[in-house]
């Protein structure tokens, strides 16, 4: 999956707040909270005109880079929950998510490649 160029982080701190222990992203512009869930269970967000995932919107506001190609994983499996304890990067290999999976009844492992932070 390619994802599309994030804003730059600058623009993201001009727009929005966000606070990494609750995962709250609020306008700067009405002091509301910053977008909604889409029916597959993501909060996804509108800047500059266009919508973006917030996990990927927080990993770059938090890390200040950009994770491109990388997959940002909701650790604990609520795709809402944007704590930026529950997020981590990782490269897909073969499936998305790290955790078990149920899979016809059994749990499964899927397999991805997780990135460490020096």
């Amino acid at each position: 999956m390619k994802h599309k160029k994030l804003p730059d982080v600058d623009t993201l701190h001009e727009e929005l707040d966000y606070d990494p222990a609750t995962g709250a992203i609020i306008r700067k512009s009405n002091g509301k909270y910053a977008g909604t869930v889409n029916s597959i269970g993501y909060t996804v967000i509108m800047v500059k005109g266009k919508l973006y995932l917030a996990h990927r919107l927080v990993y770059k506001m938090y890390h200040r880079s950009d994770p491109a190609a990388y997959i940002i994983d909701h650790i604990n499996g609520d795709r809402s929950d944007n704590r930026i304890y529950n997020l981590r990067r990782c490269r897909k290999n073969s499936s998305v998510n790290a955790r078990n999976r149920r899979n016809k009844g059994k749990y499964t492992k899927a397999k991805v490649l997780f990135d460490t932070f020096s």
